[in-house]
């Protein structure tokens, strides 16, 4: 049941490192594209350990991009890596959850999974549009810095809704 699951977080941490690191190789910034390939690793060493890294991975791919934006690198290959390593973030905590899953709650794990995942699209669409709104412009750092403070506020929400 699990085995798709496992593969798309593999998938999908493997394009986070690929496309951030692809887009620091690009703009000649080795050392962040190494750092980008150990932080992948990290991830995938805490996973196996029976650990949740979301947390902790999802920060370090965002600080990563951050800084990438500071020394050249091209936002679009930012965006896409930290697009894939939220997604990579979002199996994490499921793959993480799952263990503590009785048979017969498995129907109410999903449910409350696409709610958490359709309240932070709301949020999210609702933060993207702000700055449409209000004729803002903001550098992609701030911007990202925004996001990860608003997706850090959001789990830590859902974290107290569901005690």
């Amino acid at each position: 049941m699990m085995k798709p699951i496992w593969t798309t977080f593999y998938l999908s941490l493997a394009a986070a490192v690929l496309l951030l690191a692809s887009g620091s190789l690009l703009a000649e910034v080795w050392q962040l594209a190494g750092l980008f390939a150990l932080m992948g690793i990290g991830w995938v060493w805490g996973k196996q350990r029976g650990r949740s890294a979301a947390a902790a991975g999802l920060l370090l791919f965002c600080l990563g991009a951050v800084y990438g934006t500071a020394v050249g690198v091209s936002v679009g290959w930012l965006v896409s890596g930290v697009i894939a390593a939220l997604v990579a973030w979002d199996l994490d905590s499921v793959l993480h959850r799952w263990q503590f899953v009785r048979e017969e709650d498995i129907p109410l794990f999903w449910q409350a999974h696409i709610r958490q995942l359709a309240r932070l699209l709301v949020l999210a669409l609702l933060l993207a549009s702000l700055p449409l709104l209000l004729s803002l412009q903001l550098r992609f750092g701030l911007i990202l810095g925004f996001a990860l403070l608003a997706i850090i506020a959001l789990s830590q929400f859902i974290r107290w809704a569901g005690k």
